[in-house]
């Protein structure tokens, strides 16, 4: 899901705007609708560009991660996405 979106993504982007992708050294597999996590992969990146209105870099990270005693989540292996942007923010309003 996440190789797909980014060829779509990049394809999209204007030109003052760098996609960095950072591939994780294993595939990861997770359960769940093909459909609504291409949906939610591409909304991250579209309010990450959103927010260079003076072009920028948005960088994608994926990465396993292993939750083991936090009461908000249920011990296991995750996959962690992040889309990140080096907009200036928004503001504290």
């Amino acid at each position: 899901v996440v190789a797909s979106g980014v060829n779509l993504i990049r394809a999209a982007l204007p030109r003052n705007i760098e996609l960095r992708v950072e591939d994780p050294a294993f595939d990861i597999f997770v359960q769940g609708d093909e459909g609504q996590l291409s949906q939610i992969f591409m909304n991250l990146a579209v309010n990450a560009a959103d927010a260079l209105h003076n072009g920028g870099e948005i960088s994608v990270h994926l990465e396993r991660a292993r939750i083991t005693d936090d009461p908000e989540f249920a011990p296991g292996e995750y996959a962690v996405l992040a889309v990140v942007d080096n907009g200036m923010g928004m503001s504290s309003e």
